[in-house]
């Protein structure tokens, strides 16, 4: 796997509380995470810098115990989301004491957006808005699903996809990491076959001014043209023309296939 990923404070925060990492790790697996902080001037940063280190380093111990222990690989479609949730649920215990003890940091929360991939299929995990996104020739595709006001009045009926999208509510989430003692994320998997060429880990920054048909006429461009680092730079470009609203964190993942 290849991937680039960019951040950008946009063109109206002051600030820039988003953050991403990627880990290629010695034990086969390949893992990136997007995580786009909230709460106050310094408070989203933290946490979104806080749960991304703490979930890389909770994950790579499981993971490490699981694939050195010679499971089985038919383990894995049954371990790898039970490993994802477990990360997920350390860092929001790590981030959540910490605003607890520190009035400064307290109501400091952040989304968090993961893709992991192992052998042939890729896991993905997220809380709340940050999004995860596949790209092949004949289609574009959200495999993540937000945690968001917007979206569950979609999915109760009471909104269109449209009217959500050009919502003022858009931005109101239901669930983040930090937030409260616990938390669950949704765990998606796919397997990966071929022509699936690329995946994206953005933050919302990118997803509200730049839909998914867009995001696909750029990142399908041929590479001859445009490079990975390119793509990138032209999705966080093409945002801030749009206005730049809020912080722009895309990550883009090339699939080796």
């Amino acid at each position: 796997m290849k991937g680039y990923g960019k951040t950008d404070v946009g063109r109206i925060r002051l600030v820039n509380q988003d953050t991403f990492s990627a880990l290629e790790m010695d034990n086969g697996c390949f893992v990136a995470v997007v995580c786009d902080g909230m709460g106050g001037a310094a408070g989203g940063g933290i946490a979104s810098a806080i749960a991304k280190d703490i979930f890389l380093t909770e994950l790579e111990k499981r993971l490490d115990d699981f694939v050195y222990n010679r499971r089985e690989d038919s383990e894995s479609s049954l371990e790898m989301p039970r490993i994802l949730r477990e990360a997920v649920r350390a860092c929001n215990a790590f981030t959540f004491d910490l605003a607890t003890k520190d009035k400064s940091l307290h109501g400091m929360g952040t989304t968090l957006v993961a893709a992991l991939i192992f052998k042939n299929t890729l896991y993905a995990c997220n809380v709340g808005d940050s999004r995860l996104y596949y790209f092949s020739d004949k289609k574009a595709y959200q495999i993540t699903k937000d945690h968001s006001y917007v979206q569950a009045m979609v999915d109760s009926g009471k909104m269109t996809v449209a009217q959500a999208r050009n919502s003022t509510r858009k931005n109101i989430i239901t669930k983040a990491v930090g937030i409260e003692n616990t938390v669950d994320a949704d765990v998606f998997s796919v397997s990966l076959e071929e022509g699936m060429q690329y995946f994206l880990l953005c933050s919302d920054g990118l997803s509200n001014l730049i839909d998914k048909e867009d995001m696909k006429r750029i990142i399908l461009q041929p590479k001859e043209l445009l490079g990975l680092e390119k793509k990138v730079e032209c999705l966080i470009g093409l945002a801030n023309e749009r206005g730049g609203t809020d912080n722009i964190t895309a990550y883009l993942i090339e699939a080796n296939r």
